[in-house]
């Protein structure tokens, strides 16, 4: 994560869900990262609505696809910095019914052999 020298480093926050009609539902993160002992900072909302939309394109039947927030960068943080994250969809984001949630983590971009592509490995 960003390092206690003040580097920078940028997560990159995703769903995986079940998509199962042409809408794309909107989820809501509020999230706050700070240093063991430190006062906790105020918490910060993005959602999914800034963060250039599903991965995927959709046609039809079930696909499990992946939205995406906008990117999160770190400033100062240690490498045992807490974090804390309240996650959920918002009402009357323009999808009927239930989503099948399926997971939620994050991309970071490190200097190691790895993939080109953000969601391959």
């Amino acid at each position: 994560m960003g390092g206690s020298d003040g580097s920078r480093t940028a997560i990159y926050p995703h769903i995986h869900y079940i998509q199962d009609e042409a809408g794309t539902p909107v989820f809501e993160l509020q999230y706050r990262f700070y240093n063991n002992g430190t006062a906790p900072p105020a918490w910060t909302t993005i959602d999914t609505s800034a963060g250039d939309g599903s991965i995927f394109d959709y046609v039809s039947g079930d696909l499990l696809q992946i939205v995406r927030f906008a990117p999160i960068t770190l400033i100062g943080l240690g490498s045992s910095m807490w974090y804390e994250m309240i996650l959920y969809r918002q009402t009357g984001d323009g999808v009927s019914g239930d989503v099948l949630f399926k997971g939620f983590d994050w991309h970071a971009q490190f200097d190691s052999i790895g993939s080109r592509k953000e969601y391959t490995k």
